[in-house]
This record gives structure tokens, C-alpha cells and sequence, in this order.
């Protein structure tokens, strides 16, 4: 219990937000709805687990808010087949002329949200990744269509005669 103005006032943890607030429910506040507004007191609970940093998220997305161009926000529903658990994705993407593009990832489920920003690095590196799939899907693709039409007879276009 803490005393605000010399009144006693109860302390209630909100879970959800990790925070102590001071409720004014000491004689003289009639409206208990409205008495955080009249008290204007917030207490924030100092922990080990270094709840006051911001978070690094936070920090890479504020950072480059206002200096760098953004992707709209991109989200994506996935259902697993086998467990049936719901996932949600939110992408969004920031381009910096300087320092390259910034991938920010939010993945909802049951177990809460995970929040990532990959650095340019590894936005390179996936680039790079899909890009090389890409071109051994298609170099792929072309050997089987090539070994098809030689197996038919049919001669390769730089070898046709001209006529």
C-alpha cells in the first residue's frame, strides 16, 4: 500500500503491460473509473530482466523511420497441415540508400510474438539464396527440356541448317 496526499491507495500489477500502478481507491476519489486521470500517477516496475531498454526492434525501426523508404506492411496467415495451429506473419521491408534494406518480421502464435529486424547482411544473404534457386531450377529445367527434344531428334536452334 503507498499514500498519496497522505491517503492510503491500494497497488495493482497489470501482467500484460508489467507495470505498477498506483489505483486511487483512498476516500476521496468517488469515481474509480476515472481516478487514474485524476491521480495522474504511474509507477513502472524496475526489474532484472531490464524491462526499461528499448527493445532492439524497436531501436532499428525508430532509427530508420523518417531516412529510409518503407514497404506496406505484408501479413501473412499460415495453418500448419499436420497440427492445425495458426501462425500469423507481418513483413515489412526499409530501404536506406546507404546502408541497404532492413527486413522487419512479427510472427504471431500461441506461444506470444516473436519480432525480428534482419540486418542488410542477411537480407542479402536471402536474396542471394533465392536467387541461386532460381537460376538451378531453371538451369534445371532447360537440361530436361534439351534431353527431351534430343531424344524426339529435333537439333538444338544454333545447330539448324540455314536455309
Amino acid at each position: 500500500m503507498i499514500f498519496i496526499d497522505g491517503n492510503p491507495c491500494q497497488v495493482r500489477r497489470f501482467s500484460s503491460a508489467s507495470l505498477l500502478v498506483a489505483s486511487a481507491f483512498a476516500p476521496g476519489f468517488q469515481d474509480r473509473e476515472n481516478s487514474f486521470g485524476k491521480m495522474g500517477l504511474l509507477m513502472e516496475e524496475r526489474s532484472m530482466t531490464n524491462d526499461n531498454t528499448i527493445a532492439k526492434y524497436d531501436r532499428v525501426r525508430g532509427g530508420l523511420e523518417g531516412v529510409a523508404l518503407f514497404t506496406k506492411p505484408s501479413t501473412v496467415k499460415n495453418v500448419q497441415i499436420v497440427t492445425g495451429k495458426s501462425e500469423t506473419f507481418v513483413v515489412e521491408t526499409a530501404r536506406h540508400e546507404e546502408l541497404g534494406d532492413t527486413i522487419f518480421i512479427e510472427c504471431m502464435d500461441d506461444s506470444g510474438v516473436t519480432r525480428l529486424a534482419l540486418p542488410p547482411r542477411v537480407a542479402n544473404a536471402i536474396a542471394a539464396q533465392r536467387d541461386s534457386l532460381t537460376a538451378h531450377r531453371r538451369s534445371n529445367a532447360a537440361k530436361a527440356i534439351a534431353l527431351a527434344r534430343k531424344e524426339r531428334g529435333e537439333l538444338p536452334g544454333f545447330m539448324e541448317r540455314k536455309t
